[in-house]
């Protein structure tokens, strides 16, 4: 008795070392690998249903990967694109804006309008000179600022190629090879059949209901985008409701991304060409970007996904909240889904502890 004693607790103290060493191993692909199996489980219905018909498991598994590939790269590639260029052409045209603008001349502005209000007044507290040097010296840094930022992005880029690369490979062979991996899983963690597909059926139920609030909700937000900038009289209307519906995927800044370069353009022409109702319109567009656009997200999103998953709204924002905090991008997702699966152990627990009082 006291050799299987010791032999089992070597054994219990090998197994902890090894889990110790096996996590501390894929540490740095963590949460790339929990991103891999979550997207392979969004998408493992399709996998299903294409592997019945070319009868091939792996070449499903394979032609969903390149899929997804192909769905989450092309819409960012193309985002950041027209970001980029939208962003280099708003510098060039406020540098050159600015430039010749009154509030550098020595002279006093006469022409009346707020801009040479503003413009008395500045000069009032800052020499034009001083006003100039202080232009150009921030222009340069925030040129030596971007400089910088994408020096770092090219920096990364080998180690994002191998993120992708290991999540395509984690989507692959969880689309092979899932169902064996889960069951393996369920019958470890030895959990009665009831229990297994219930924790099954609530995470299916998290994910479902969670990208369902965020298509509805970046609808939402790239139509309402779209109308006020219709309504504001901003250029191509359409194409930045759609470009606002994209970036509404983007957690934490999303919509932002859009309008508060479209915003920030307006201000400063209106500003620079005297025109104070151009001002108001863009105040205006400011503020409707901000409160209709921008907070229907966080007011609306946990309220959808609970009701559709059948979860608290409270429970629901914490665990959004709580993940982005804690994993980043992923949390939106992660977060929810570790919420519910500790209310549904929760569950499983009393309903255990009642049958068993029960029986005795």
């Amino acid at each position: 008795m006291d050799r299987q004693k010791k032999m089992l607790m070597m054994y219990s103290i090998l197994f902890i070392v090894l889990l110790l060493l096996a996590l501390w191993v894929i540490l740095p692909f963590l949460l790339t690998i929990i991103g891999g199996l979550i997207v392979a489980f969004i998408f493992y219905p399709v996998h299903k249903r294409l592997s019945r018909l070319i009868r091939s498991k792996g070449l499903s598994a394979f032609i969903i990967t390149l899929l997804i590939l192909v769905i989450f790269t092309v819409p960012l590639f193309l985002l950041a694109q027209a970001f980029v260029k939208e962003s280099y052409s708003s510098y060039i045209i406020v540098k050159q804006q600015l430039s010749g603008s009154p509030i550098f001349s020595p002279e006093p502005c006469i022409e009346p309008g707020i801009r040479c209000d503003f413009t008395n007044w500045v000069q009032s507290m800052v020499p034009p000179s001083q006003l100039r040097f202080y232009f150009e010296d921030g222009i340069g840094k925030i040129a030596q600022w971007a400089i910088s930022k994408a020096n770092e992005v090219v920096l990364k880029i080998p180690s994002m190629f191998l993120q992708v690369f290991v999540m395509m490979f984690v989507i692959y062979y969880s689309l092979k090879e899932g169902n064996k991996a889960v069951r393996k899983f369920f019958s470890v963690v030895a959990l009665k059949t009831r229990h297994s597909e219930e924790i099954k059926k609530k995470v299916k139920e998290m994910i479902g209901s969670t990208l369902y609030g965020m298509l509805i909700l970046a609808a939402i937000q790239g139509l309402a985008a779209g109308i006020g900038f219709f309504i504001f009289g901003i250029r191509s209307p359409v194409l930045l409701g759609i470009l606002t519906a994209l970036a509404a995927l983007i957690p934490i800044i999303g919509t932002a991304l859009v309008w508060l370069p479209v915003v920030s353009i307006q201000i400063v022409n209106a500003f620079l060409s005297n025109d104070s109702t151009a001002l108001l319109m863009s105040i205006g567009l400011l503020a409707y970007c901000i409160f209709p656009v921008s907070t229907i997200d966080n007011l609306v999103r946990h309220k959808i996904i609970g009701d559709k998953a059948r979860t608290h709204p409270l429970l629901v924002l914490l665990g959004i909240l709580g993940g982005l905090a804690a994993f980043g991008v992923f949390g939106i997702l992660i977060g929810p889904i570790i919420v519910t699966l500790f209310v549904t152990f929760i569950d499983i627990y009393q309903e255990e502890r009642l049958s068993n009082e029960t029986e005795s």
